[in-house]
């Protein structure tokens, strides 16, 4: 088994055998072309003054009206678990905030906590799947992809013969 992560997350990230991925390339981080460099900068706002774990008060828990994780880092908020879409984003505390680490409204930052699988769909490129069952409302991992433009996707697709 391989790791096709090479240990830069908190959990492997494995490869099936038969899976050939000279083009595959695995990133923990976003990859920006230029035309979107100027568009997605980090937005950051003043860290939480929370002592310890945030509470009702967390001016981070706020922008998302309340910390959405429960204390198994899962989302607790209704909205969140049904089946619509929901457009609304969740600020986690980050490393400008005064609370710990260990604080609840620290999920995604803490990276990958289930085992997973990376293989070949046979339609649609690569693929992963959850090596065990995951308990609804968990966080799974973050996409970290390349950003293409509406045009790079398109130029993609007629490339793939899509």
């Amino acid at each position: 088994m391989r790791d096709v992560a090479l240990g830069v997350e908190t959990r492997p990230v494995i490869v099936e055998e038969t899976l050939e991925i000279a083009s595959f390339e695995y990133s923990a981080e976003c990859i920006s072309t230029n035309e979107f460099d100027d568009h997605f900068e980090e937005v950051m706002w003043e860290g939480c003054s929370c002592v310890g774990v945030c509470g009702l008060h967390c001016a981070c828990g706020r922008l998302t009206n309340g910390i959405q994780y429960d204390h198994k880092h899962r989302i607790q908020n209704q909205l969140y678990q049904s089946d619509t879409m929901v457009d609304l984003p969740i600020f986690e505390c980050h490393p400008d905030c005064r609370c710990d680490d260990d604080c609840p409204n620290r999920v995604v930052q803490h990276g990958i906590r289930y085992d997973f699988t990376v293989f070949d769909t046979q339609k649609t490129g690569f693929g992963v799947r959850a090596q065990q069952d995951l308990p609804k409302g968990v966080f799974v991992m973050e996409y970290c992809g390349e950003r293409l433009s509406a045009t790079e996707v398109i130029g993609c697709a007629r490339t793939n013969g899509a």
